[in-house]
């Protein structure tokens, strides 16, 4: 898998572009607050970089990488409900790339998740998806498990309606608004949300309140200790503020996790794109300085290269995190 294949280049440069004028509409620099590290809630910090008019500072305690100063809940809220980088991304972005994404990311996600389930003897009769989006990751859980109940919880009216058009039963709130589906799933997934939320903590305890007791969560998002976002720092593509605001540890992503009340967390890496992000990043732009070393491993045949992604995948060096955790039982 390739980087241009689920993120082509010219698609992902007219995103930039419209959230870089979207900031300009949507945040101003009055309403922003101070915040502890969202994973572990140190307020002990260093300033790491500043981006497209926001600063990100890493935790001194577990090194989360997180915005702060912090603009308030309710201009993140306008800006994804009518700014045209969200629009873009839900009506161009996303539809071009779905069938690419389907083969080359919600199918095998969609096999692993299943046998993570079998290896926990987890019982599959109610399945939340947690942003669900248009529903393809339900689409592609049902054909390999039918026989379980299947919800999405999306936000956007425009997703929503697609998911309920395929057949599943969809709640049209955020997750921080999903008590009525409390204790509702035996599993709960969420996939590339947890990088965009306002409060982790209380995105990750609406996450524990649909399990029921004994049931298991599967998050993935973005880490701050990968190779592509350790080596591009702020110049990675990944780190485009106001969408994603925060870049966990492992360390970072065991600890809030714990704190919601989950137990067994685990924290696993199984990246793909690390190598070829860095190096289409250093193609790209010219002005971006990587070591010596680098260098000389970044000109190495596809088979070298290959073999130092999995090498990053399997000691948890890429940026690509899963999470699995069990809400505790009796």
């Amino acid at each position: 898998m390739k980087e241009y294949e689920i993120r082509p280049k010219e698609l992902f440069q007219q995103f930039l572009e419209l959230s870089g004028k979207d900031i300009e509409k949507y945040f101003d620099n009055e309403d922003r607050l101070v915040i502890p590290c969202p994973a572990c809630f140190s307020e002990e910090n260093k300033f790491a970089f500043s981006k497209n008019g926001f600063d990100f500072v890493e935790c001194e305690k577990c090194l989360t990488l997180y915005l702060s100063p912090r603009p308030s809940l309710s201009q993140f809220e306008q800006f994804y409900i009518e700014s045209p980088s969200s629009e873009f991304m839900a009506s161009v972005f996303f539809p071009t790339v779905e069938e690419s994404r389907r083969k080359k990311i919600v199918e095998p996600r969609a096999q692993r998740i299943l046998e993570m389930c079998k290896i926990e003897g987890l019982k599959l009769g109610n399945v939340v998806d947690v942003g669900a989006g248009s529903g393809i990751f339900l689409e592609e859980f049902q054909k390999k498990q039918p026989e379980s109940l299947l919800f999405g919880v999306e936000p956007s009216p425009r997703f929503s309606e697609t998911c309920r058009k395929k057949g599943f039963s969809v709640l049209e709130e955020l997750a921080e608004n999903a008590g009525t589906w409390k204790e509702k799933a035996d599993l709960v997934t969420c996939f590339e949300v947890i990088e965009h939320a306002h409060n982790p903590f209380k995105f990750v305890k609406s996450l524990y309140e649909l399990l029921k007791k004994n049931g298991m969560v599967v998050v993935t998002g973005l880490g701050c200790q990968g190779f592509d976002i350790q080596t591009l720092w702020g110049n990675s593509k990944s780190v485009t503020p106001p969408h994603h605001i925060n870049f966990f540890s492992i360390k970072g992503f065991k600890v809030l996790f714990e704190k919601v009340g989950f137990e067994r967390v685990e924290v696993i890496t199984p990246g793909k794109l690390d190598v070829d992000i860095v190096l289409n990043a250093v193609k790209e732009d010219s002005s971006i300085n990587i070591d010596r070393f680098l260098k000389i491993l970044l000109e190495k045949d596809g088979s070298a290269l290959e073999e130092f992604q999995n090498f990053l995948a399997k000691h948890k060096l890429s940026s690509h995190c899963w999470i699995k955790a069990r809400k505790p039982g009796q």
